[in-house]
């Protein structure tokens, strides 16, 4: 999957890159802060991956990155309880999960596919002759 023509990876080196750099030119965020805001950009481009690669997981991965942006947003001084970024990623997740139900198949081959379709017309031709 790529971004703009770039892969996931180079995205998130560039915006280490740009922490550092606001950083070096005064923007007040410790150690730890900058952590933080790495850890949610690798949690949401994750997501991001995931919903290309893999719809019908997205549900469970969508309510860890939201879990993850709100730790960040705690962590840059922002008062939320964790019962709160908790409840909402519940809800994130929950949501997605309604969501997606019925709009996503579970990979079958093909061979698969003309297997059951044999076994239910063999099915059928019993039902048929036991009549």
């Amino acid at each position: 999957m790529k971004i703009f023509g770039r892969e996931p990876a180079q995205w998130l080196a560039a915006l280490a890159i740009l922490v550092e750099l606001l950083v070096a030119v005064g923007v007040p965020l410790t150690k730890d802060q900058q952590s933080y805001v790495n850890a949610a950009a690798t949690a949401v481009m994750g997501a991001l991956v995931a919903w290309t690669v893999a719809r019908e997981k997205f549900a469970a991965l969508a309510g860890g990155a939201v879990f993850a942006l709100g730790q960040l947003a705690v962590s840059l001084g922002l008062d939320v309880s964790q019962d709160t970024i908790a409840a909402i990623g519940s809800a994130i997740t929950a949501g997605l999960a309604l969501w997606l139900y019925g709009k996503v198949t579970p990979p079958v081959s093909e061979d698969e596919v003309q297997a059951r379709r044999a076994r239910k017309a063999e099915a059928r031709q019993r039902k048929r002759a036991a009549a």
